[in-house]
């Protein structure tokens, strides 16, 4: 009887160990904000998920739990951004955060939002927050900064993987949240 005890505890010990070298045990489930707080989300199921998407990207049957069944496949040369979308202006100000899961296939690549104020103004600098692709496996991201976006401005997504030297990476659950 003891033995028997002995090799459930094993087991259960080796499974224990096994499952936390599994990534999806190591990185924490983010739950997905209430809608009021998302001003955008994409998860690149369908032709429609591109609707407003200037340059190139293409679907991938490739995509982390919970992302369906498809992801942005994103690469491209030396001009970036290799696609972008403009968002509509808000009325009022907004602090923002980015996030994404993402997969990096080669060098990795960028995730980027920019706020675009209504009036170009020389003197400020770039406002923008980004994500670095850069795992192999799936990971989600989120920006380490918040963009702050004063009333009326453009906000434009972007993303670019690649340049002088090719890249590729996927993209999934992309979103935009405003924070308080």
């Amino acid at each position: 009887m003891i033995w028997i005890n002995s090799i459930v505890t094993i087991s259960f010990l080796s499974l224990l160990s096994f499952l936390r070298g599994c990534d999806w045990m190591q990185q924490p489930i983010e739950l997905l904000p209430s809608p009021e707080n998302r001003i955008y989300f994409n998860s690149f199921e369908s032709s429609s998920d591109t609707i407003g998407w200037k340059g190139w990207m293409e679907f991938r049957n490739d995509a982390p739990r919970f992302g369906g069944k498809q992801s942005a496949y994103v690469s491209g040369g030396c001009l970036v951004p290799h696609t972008s979308y403009q968002l509509p202006s808000s009325s009022h100000d907004r602090k923002l955060v980015l996030r994404c899961w993402g997969k990096n296939l080669e060098i990795g690549g960028v995730v980027e939002l920019e706020a675009v104020p209504e009036v170009f103004i020389p003197e400020n600098p770039k406002n923008y927050i980004f994500v670095v692709i850069s795992d192999t496996i799936w990971k989600s991201y989120r920006s380490e900064s918040i963009l702050y976006c004063p009333a009326n401005s453009k906000l434009v997504l972007s993303m670019s993987s690649g340049g002088y030297i090719p890249s590729a990476m996927l993209v999934d659950l992309l979103e935009i949240i405003e924070v308080k």
